[in-house]
This record gives C-alpha cells, sequence and structure tokens, in this order.
C-alpha cells in the first residue's frame, strides 16, 4: 500500500471469519461444548481488538479525500447443530 500509488486498493482479512469457527465454543455459555475458564476464552474478542489496531494502521496512510468502505458476507451467531 505505501509502496505504490493506488487508484484503488483492496484486501480481504478472512481471520475475523474463520475465528467464528473455530473459537465460538469457548467464548459463548450457551453453546454445547462450552467450559468455563477455557484459555481461549477471550480469542474472538482479543483477536477483534488485533483487526481493529492494524485497520487504523492502514487508515492512517491515507487522506481524507479517500473513501473507505469496510463490509462483511454475513454476521456471526452460534450455529446449533452444526460441527463443533
Amino acid at each position: 500500500m505505501k509502496e505504490k500509488e493506488w487508484h484503488f486498493f483492496m484486501m480481504v482479512q478472512m481471520g475475523v471469519d474463520r475465528i467464528h469457527h473455530g473459537f465460538w465454543k469457548f467464548s459463548d455459555p450457551s453453546h454445547a461444548l462450552y467450559v468455563p475458564g477455557s484459555k481461549y476464552e477471550y480469542a474472538i474478542r482479543d483477536y477483534y481488538i488485533y483487526v481493529d489496531q492494524k485497520v487504523g494502521e492502514l487508515l492512517s496512510h491515507l487522506d481524507d479525500e479517500t473513501a473507505v468502505l469496510v463490509v462483511s458476507d454475513h454476521g456471526a451467531k452460534a450455529m446449533v447443530g452444526a460441527s463443533a
């Protein structure tokens, strides 16, 4: 992003999707496989904090004339009946 002049720049951050699949059961007390006090209990929250910081770093390189869109293909919730 800093090495070239861009007219259009796009990136995909798949981690925010994938972390829910692997770690939801550690953070959701209503999940059938939830175990209180897991060392992964705050993994999703901590990952979002990390990604937010990285997005902030990217935004710090932009000027006020740059349009920024942050989009998602879906939200997040428990998947009852799906594989754990």
